[in-house]
């Protein structure tokens, strides 16, 4: 199996373990309170009705505080890492606004190009720089969930007598400019340290867009993101970027889709729906809480 493989699995079982290690610590501690709830209604000096609504009561109440720390907590991470994204991107003259419920978003200028980010969960971080070179190319590590996930480019991959790539797929739309653009020592240069192997589990992937070039990291190890690391990545791919527009034009050309433009652009426009039924989710559990909650206390005030 590929190297890029066996990291695919390992981050998926990783994934895995530790959403199994935090369910049942959930259960342990909650099986743990209704159990000391049910010992406490059954020795306290109640009887009866009172013992059940003792019960309820306090169940409701350890809910609330249940959900008031896990909130808490997971606000303070979430809070802490987009302080470090703001730190990163703000030297550039690059301002935040937030992006779903955890992540963050980026738009601004560099060069008089448009630059656009976007960091979600997973931690994954989505860079594109504006640049119109009319066609296709990708470069990812090589495997079969790459051959998966890149579709129909199958059809397009691009082979390279460079031994320094070999650990690449690369598809190309159009054959002869991709060749061309890997002829250019500088930008195989530029290629091969923004899609180098990673420490860990992190992959990166980098695309060129009918509208832009797309850089894409996932799985971000925690050593990577340091200062000047932002300002490196988009120096490379501006470079890039020259390089490509300075080749002859490509014969075979594509423009971008109406997802694709969104996509950089306004992705918020694609994931507001989402985070609508997300919150009225959530709104609908506080409200049946609240409700039971009442319900309880007055039942007990009867």
């Amino acid at each position: 199996m590929p190297l890029s493989e066996v990291k695919v699995v390992k981050a998926w079982t990783a994934g895995c373990v530790r959403n199994m290690i935090i369910a049942v610590v959930a259960f342990v501690v909650i099986t743990a309170a209704l159990t000391l709830l049910g010992v406490l209604a059954v020795i306290l000096p109640n009887q009866g009705e009172q013992a059940a609504e003792l019960w309820f009561a306090g169940f409701f109440v350890f809910l609330f505080l249940w959900f008031a720390v896990v909130i808490i907590l997971a606000g303070w991470m979430i809070r802490r890492r987009l302080r470090l994204f703001d730190s990163l991107f703000t030297p550039l003259g690059i301002s935040g606004t937030a992006y779903l419920l955890t992540g963050r978003q980026y738009h601004g200028t560099l060069n008089g190009r448009q630059v656009d980010a976007y960091f979600s969960r997973g931690p994954s971080l989505d860079i594109y720089l504006g640049s119109h070179l009319h066609t296709r190319m990708g470069f990812g590590l090589k495997g079969r969930f790459t051959q998966a996930a890149s579709g129909g480019l199958n059809e397009m991959a691009l082979a390279s007598p460079d031994h320094d790539l070999d650990h690449l797929s690369i598809f190309s739309l159009d054959d002869g400019w991709g060749r061309e653009l890997l002829d250019d020592p500088h930008a195989r240069e530029i290629i091969l340290q923004l899609t180098a192997r990673q420490p860990g589990f992190e992959f990166r992937n980098l695309m060129l867009q009918p509208e832009a070039i797309h850089f894409q990291l996932a799985h971000i190890n925690k050593t990577t993101l340091v200062p000047g690391s932002i300002q490196g990545w988009l120096a490379d791919l501006l470079e890039l970027a020259q390089v490509a527009e300075s080749l002859p034009p490509p014969r075979v050309t594509a423009t971008a889709s109406l997802l694709e433009h969104k996509a950089r652009l306004s992705r918020g426009e694609l994931t507001l729906p989402v985070v609508g039924i997300t919150c009225a989710v959530l709104a609908m559990f506080i409200l049946i809480f609240v409700f039971g909650l009442l319900l309880v206390f007055t039942l007990e005030g009867g």
